[in-house]
């Protein structure tokens, strides 16, 4: 069986917002800003499997703004490939270290929306990583 990276079709991969949450804050203190995302498998099928994303950015004390960006983003199988999506364990096989690869880098997706709220909202524009983030690794 080959690595699942290499059976996934490298064009076809679909994009969906599933809801945002913006929450305007009127107490303008200094605070720091934490951003927190993580993903869960959603759905598991022989051709496609899809993935729940999802960045959460909030400052701390709470201050100007709590924005929560959730979309799914769905790969699908090479058409030449006969493997299965359920033959691998992608619970196993995802994680933090590799998520972006496996749903082509679309936290940056996540990165454009929070910035375009901000923005309109009166606020400087955020601009958060384009990739997943690790608060570790701050």
């Amino acid at each position: 069986m080959r690595q699942l990276i290499e059976i996934l079709d490298k064009e076809n991969i679909l994009f969906r917002l599933n809801h945002v949450n913006f929450k305007r804050i009127d107490n303008d203190v200094d605070c720091e800003i934490n951003i927190e995302d993580s993903f869960k498998i959603s759905e598991v099928h022989e051709e496609m499997f899809s993935v729940s994303l999802t960045r959460h950015v909030f400052c701390v004390p709470e201050s100007q703004f709590d924005i929560e960006v959730d979309f799914e983003v769905a790969r699908c199988r090479d058409e030449k490939s006969s493997e299965s999506f359920t033959d691998y364990d992608l619970n196993s096989i995802l994680n933090k270290d590799n998520i972006d690869e496996f749903t082509g880098y679309n936290f940056n997706r996540a990165s454009a929306i929070i910035s375009a709220l901000t923005t309109n909202f009166g606020l400087n524009p955020l601009i958060t990583p384009p990739v997943f983030f690790d608060g570790e690794d701050s």
